[in-house]
């Protein structure tokens, strides 16, 4: 398919293509980096909490009622901004900051969540997800407890609020979609421009080596588009300048069948031609000799102007 594309816009859409790569890895990186460094700061920070609730948990005194733990939960959650919930060893829920105590007896049973089932495996556990009691994303740290009072053992588990974060870095994630939109779309267009600009001078010396191979000797090539191009340059004007090749239209019925007929190409040089094809034996071993004398038979004609 790309063969079948000019030489533009190869060059074109390989330069985008570089672009495109280099503007959009690194962004899908640092992304991901960010993404990982602040989820990880929030988990840090929702177990700073767990263990301040924790330490504050042994420091009253021992609870009398679940209604004095709800008032307990509900008071400390407030204060530090969190949610924080009572688990028992059954998975049932005892007390929940962000829940009215009436409707605590009505919660899912919590004994299949991860961070609970991680906390009485290694003492301290942690997850990321959805809640659907309060319809956001948190992160949650739980820990064992050996009860405190008429509270039996079970978790206690606080949940950092991480829907923010989230927003946050989809915000940020559309920023840097922009920025690349807006860097391509800048880019596309200083690109084309430079590209035409280099199209200019190889389309020159396309004239010229037309004109040299239809016989007309006068174009010569004196801006090329960089120093790769010189040698090409130049061998295209030494052809002109020396007139080693003479190209004759075929001489058929018509002007549409010369056209459509393929030309041929005579050597001005007979001693170039036998050193090139047939060397330098006689005419009689010559596989070439009809060849050799049209050629010879045109050089004279051109020599005395009766064919140009």
């Amino acid at each position: 398919m790309l063969k079948n594309l000019s030489f533009r816009s190869r060059l074109l859409l390989s330069f985008w293509g570089v672009i495109f790569l280099a503007l959009l890895l690194p962004s899908i990186y640092y992304r991901q980096t960010l993404s990982r460094d602040i989820e990880a700061d929030t988990r840090s920070n929702a177990i700073h909490q767990l263990n301040l609730a924790f330490w504050l948990f042994y420091q009253q005194k021992p609870f009398q009622t679940a209604t004095s733990l709800q008032e307990w939960c509900k008071t400390l959650g407030e204060h530090l901004g969190t949610r924080i919930t009572y688990v028992a060893e059954d998975g049932k829920v005892i007390a929940d900051s962000r829940v009215s105590f009436s409707r605590v007896p009505a919660m899912d049973n919590h004994a299949n969540r991860p961070e609970i089932i991680q906390a009485y495996k290694e003492d301290l556990g942690t997850s990321t997800r959805y809640s659907t009691t309060l319809g956001k994303h948190l992160i949650y740290s739980a820990r064992r407890t050996n009860g405190h009072g008429a509270i039996p053992s079970g978790v206690i588990r606080v949940a950092v609020p991480f829907s923010e974060v989230k927003r946050r870095l989809d915000n940020l994630s559309k920023n840097f979609l922009l920025t690349i939109v807006i860097t391509l779309l800048a880019t596309f267009f200083l690109s084309y421009i430079l590209v035409r600009q280099l199209e200019i001078p190889i389309r020159r010396m396309i004239r010229a080596a037309q004109a040299v191979g239809s016989g007309d000797y006068r174009e010569r090539i004196r801006r090329y588009p960089g120093k790769e191009f010189l040698p090409l340059a130049q061998a295209i004007n030494q052809m002109a300048e020396s007139h080693l090749v003479k190209r004759v239209p075929p001489f058929v019925g018509g002007k549409r069948a010369e056209v459509k007929s393929t030309p041929k190409f005579f050597f001005f040089d007979n001693g170039l031609c036998n050193l090139l094809f047939g060397g330098f034996a006689s005419a009689s071993q010559r596989a070439d000799y009809g060849a050799l004398t049209e050629n010879l038979i045109l050089t004279e004609l051109c020599k005395h102007k009766y064919f140009t």
